[in-house]
């Protein structure tokens, strides 16, 4: 991905697993335990967004940020370790940027270490890592500017939690996740195709409007469309059944009429004999 013609990201796969309101128990107590972390009800929070980084993988500098719903903290979680010399470190660059109000013009902290140095944290197995975006006043916070280092051998997994400034909209706290829920939490294709087609089209803010509604509305017209097929399937077979009775019923009437007609037919034939004899 590209900033400004700058390369900011290379090599990096990445995949939401939808949950939403249909977490499981296990996933229930994550987002209780950030919760409590962070002071930011559930449905403010996205779903885990897990990347896959190889060697090479890097993400330069950059805030995490959101054209619509500003991002107020991010939650990073190492998912393996990876050897020490391997890359791959999460580095606040500025750790101090943000921090002139409180800490004064000196720049040094209060105990006499230097606040402009980076911070570092090497990629552990369950190491969690929470940061705000934002100061008090909802602005970005030039302190949490991060990168993720290249990566020089191996494998990196790492997932995300963004925590909003607005909650999620039921479509994706709910409807995504029901999508989802068939493919392992991963939404199929067409799904991520259309929702391109509706940003395309509309621009970044109204298409995400328009897909959330179209995603409300779609569901109802689907369960609309089922139950107007069972409704005809079930007139049919109504129908059909009906029409198979009185068939049964018309056959049944001229077979006992055709019984009637060769039993006079045969007591005339012994009158016809007996007159003979």
């Amino acid at each position: 991905a590209k900033q400004d013609g700058v390369v900011m990201q290379n090599n990096i796969q990445r995949a939401t697993l939808w949950r939403g309101a249909l977490n499981p128990h296990s996933g229930k107590q994550i987002e209780e335990r950030i919760e409590q972390v962070t002071g930011f009800p559930q449905d403010h929070f996205s779903d885990f967004q897990v990347n896959k980084h190889v060697a090479g993988s890097y993400h330069g500098v950059h805030y995490d940020t959101h054209p619509i719903n500003v991002p107020m903290a991010t939650i990073t979680v190492f998912l393996n370790d990876v050897d020490e010399g391997d890359g791959g470190e999460l580095v606040f660059p500025s750790p101090a940027l943000g921090g002139d109000k409180k800490r004064g013009s000196s720049g040094t902290s209060s105990g006499g270490g230097k606040d402009d140095d980076p911070v570092k944290i090497y990629p552990r197995k369950g190491i969690a890592v929470v940061h705000h975006n934002t100061d008090e006043e909802y602005q970005f916070d030039a302190s949490t500017l991060h990168a993720e280092l290249p990566l020089k051998n191996g494998v990196k997994y790492v997932a995300k939690k963004f925590i909003y400034a607005n909650p999620q909209p039921p479509s994706k706290r709910i409807v995504l996740p029901l999508i989802a829920l068939p493919f392992g939490g991963k939404l199929p294709r067409c799904v991520c195709t259309f929702y391109q087609f509706f940003l395309e089209k509309f621009g970044m803010e109204e298409g995400n409007v328009y897909f959330d509604k179209f995603c409300m509305v779609a569901p109802v017209l689907c369960l609309f469309l089922i139950a107007s097929v069972i409704t005809n399937m079930v007139k049919n077979s109504l129908t059909d059944s009906s029409s198979s009775s009185s068939s049964k019923g018309k056959i049944k009437k001229e077979s006992s009429e055709g019984k009637k007609k060769a039993a006079a037919k045969g007591k005339a034939v012994k009158k016809k004999k007996v007159k003979k004899t």
